[in-house]
């Protein structure tokens, strides 16, 4: 189960973050349709509450993982064969609906699945080592990703310096992922199933699943949230497209590799402080501690603005920020879980995670249309030209700001 999760995060490092806006890019893609490819890996967060029913129904976490998993795949090597469309004379925006729609697939098989796999592995894992192995996951897929995302982006190196066509070189790359994936599954195969602990009625209780809704408490908590998650994406989404396109490092040597470098330097940064915020959350409280952590993190994004092309290296001194970030990763899942009743938590932190999905879905569509209608010369002061993508920036701060002020409502 640990080698398949390793090779599962090898393969969704292919297509997302960095190689997914440098794809876009190359194919021609605009902010709007970037956002589109960006928001559609949330899409399937949002049906999580159809996999309770749907996994009583099979009856096998094994056999429900396989058909998910392998249909993940499957749409994986879809959209890897998209931009083949063209030699059938299909527009570039009909290219982009057919990788909105692969990428939309994939999300919805792929998180159904991640859900059978976690109510697999805690029966499979003793309890009374549940807690290391969860911990020894973790740490394997963020080496995986941290190794695929510098490996990658080597080869994209590698491949822009021979003078290739860059397209297939991406497709090359999602194929290459997806291979890796494919590998995962005959572990997938191997692994021993336990019986499952739990069966539900497949009956889908949308009475159940109302209660968080009609919860005062938990729906203030649930506005912030929203808003939250809304503001976030809004600008999270672009700041690889605004180090690849707007500083030009796409055009630099190594540029792709100093683009990974960010994120993984983010990483470390975000997995070195997440214990410190979580020791900081027991004492201090955890509403406390997000609203002083998200308060930084609401600024983030205006301090991306002052970063012009011939400055592109200040982004190694912006992304120290981020260590703020934890704190804003772990506090609202442990404010869901703190304030869900325990008899119904399960139900209240799945309406959280499938409304979460959904606002994190429609942000990068709606921040895209934004800096898409808005251009890239949409204001000028002194020697400065606004884009686009800086006014996405400021809106995303006054959201998050917004979201901050009624966290303080939430008691």
């Amino acid at each position: 189960m640990l080698a398949e999760s390793a090779l599962a995060r090898a393969m969704a490092t292919s297509s997302s973050g960095m190689y997914l806006a440098a794809l876009a890019l190359a194919l021609g893609a605009n902010e709007f349709e970037y956002g589109k490819l960006a928001g559609a890996v949330f899409v399937g967060g949002s049906l999580q509450l159809l996999v309770v029913p749907l996994l009583t129904w099979i009856g096998s976490r094994r056999r429900f993982c396989l058909v998910g998993l392998g249909a993940t795949r499957f749409f994986r090597v879809c959209l890897a064969a998209a931009p083949l469309l063209v030699l059938w004379n299909v527009t570039p925006g009909g290219v982009m609906w057919v990788m909105f729609f692969a990428l939309v697939l994939s999300a919805i098989t792929g998180t159904a699945s991640e859900t059978a796999r976690q109510s697999w592995m805690s029966d499979l894992i003793p309890k009374a080592r549940l807690g290391r192995f969860i911990g020894w996951r973790s740490a394997v897929m963020q080496c995986a990703g941290i190794v695929t995302m510098l490996a990658y982006a080597a080869y994209l190196e590698f491949w822009r310096y021979t003078g290739h066509d860059p397209i297939p070189g991406f497709q090359y790359l999602i194929l290459f992922g997806t291979g890796l994936g494919v590998i995962g599954l005959f572990l997938i195969a191997k692994a021993p199933e336990p019986p499952m602990s739990e069966r539900l009625s497949p009956r889908l209780q949308w009475v159940a699943v109302t209660l968080p809704l009609r919860d005062a408490r938990f729906r203030r908590f649930i506005v912030f949230f929203c808003l939250w998650t809304l503001a976030m994406p809004m600008a999270g989404m672009f700041f690889h497209l605004y180090m690849l396109d707007y500083l030009g490092l796409r055009h630099r040597p190594m540029g792709y590799v100093l683009v990974a470098a960010t994120d993984i330097i983010s990483m470390l940064v975000g997995m070195a402080s997440a214990p410190l915020w979580g020791r900081l959350a027991d004492r201090w409280g955890t509403k406390r501690v997000l609203l002083r952590a998200g308060f930084v993190m609401a600024l983030f994004p205006l301090l991306w603005i002052p970063i012009t092309p011939g400055l592109w290296w200040l982004i190694f001194v912006v992304i120290l920020v981020r260590v703020f970030g934890s704190a804003c990763d772990i506090g609202p899942m442990t404010m869901a879980m703190q304030m869900a009743p325990r008899r119904r938590r399960s139900i209240y932190i799945s309406v959280y995670r499938s409304l979460g999905c959904v606002t994190q879905a429609v942000a990068p569509m709606v921040g895209g249309a934004i800096a898409h209608k808005a251009g890239p010369s949409f204001w000028t002061l002194g020697a400065f030209t606004f884009t686009g993508l800086h006014l996405l920036f400021v809106i995303s701060t006054f959201g998050r700001l917004l979201s901050l002020w009624w966290l303080r409502r939430v008691n």
